[in-house]
């Protein structure tokens, strides 16, 4: 059950985003990480020398903020621990689907971000009366692997430099290819022994099953030099050559309009 990757926050959540960050208040969510690029799968794009040479970019940036966050904040410094994150992808992944197919998000609301838990609850809140999903993880493809690891100092009015290091969010986001099937279910309640109500779930017809490649978004919160849980932010995809022209004209644009307004 491949889900629609988050879309970018709307000019008006930015300027309320960065009104709070600039007053000192930091919400958790502050939408994918900009500049969060993976590399497309497709060879024909994979290999395109532009597209190649944005994400060397991009990578050696997201390295040096890295190596900000591990040596240069107030100890103790957190440790990375890199390699559990894929198997922890998989597992709020595998969670939250779990959830959602059976329409109660309650067991994992804890470990979503609260973008991705108002997406899926106003999803739930469209299904037909009556029905339900049943969602399961046949098979793991290929090894869940880590393509983004992203962090993002926030901006600081403290005068202490060592406090100004202090706040961070970080995003990580990890590629899963496995085969799923969905099937559908209607509940019915009809009346039983002694008079009792008892409901009963049809299966309506065959599972659906796919094999789906998806780039789950981890996020963690880090304030005050204390960090917290990663949990589901949501989806992202690949970056296409397409994609990533239109992102540079709206950058453009978006500068020329800055430099215009003054």
């Amino acid at each position: 059950m491949k889900q629609p990757a988050q879309q970018s926050m709307s000019r008006a959540r930015k300027e309320q985003e960065q009104a709070m960050l600039q007053s000192g208040q930091f919400p958790d969510d502050i939408g994918l990480l900009p500049d969060t690029f993976i590399l497309p799968r497709s060879p024909r794009e994979r290999y395109n020398w532009t597209i190649r040479k944005r994400w060397l970019y991009t990578r050696f940036w997201e390295w040096i903020a890295t190596y900000q966050l591990r040596f240069m904040t107030r100890k103790p410094r957190p440790r990375l621990q890199l390699s559990h994150i894929p198997a922890l992808a998989q597992d709020l992944h595998t969670r939250t689907l779990t959830a959602f197919a059976a329409g109660d998000l309650t067991p994992i609301q804890s470990n979503l971000s609260q973008g991705i838990f108002s997406s899926l609850k106003s999803r739930l809140a469209t299904r037909e009366p009556n029905t339900n999903t049943s969602w399961h993880l046949l098979a793991t493809l290929s090894s869940p692997k880590l393509v983004s690891y992203k962090p993002i100092l926030l901006p600081s009015n403290s005068s202490d430099k060592t406090a100004q290091r202090d706040n961070w969010n970080l995003q990580a986001v990890v590629r899963l290819h496995t085969r799923q099937s969905l099937q559908n279910l209607k509940k019915t309640a009809k009346r039983g022994a002694g008079g009792k109500m008892v409901e009963e779930v049809a299966v309506l017809g065959k599972p659906e099953v796919k094999e789906v490649v998806e780039y789950v978004v981890l996020q963690k919160v880090w304030r005050k030099a204390r960090a917290g849980e990663w949990g589901l932010w949501g989806f992202t995809d690949e970056m296409t050559l397409a994609r990533l022209k239109r992102e540079d004209a709206r950058k453009m644009k978006s500068a020329a309009q800055a430099a215009l307004t003054g």
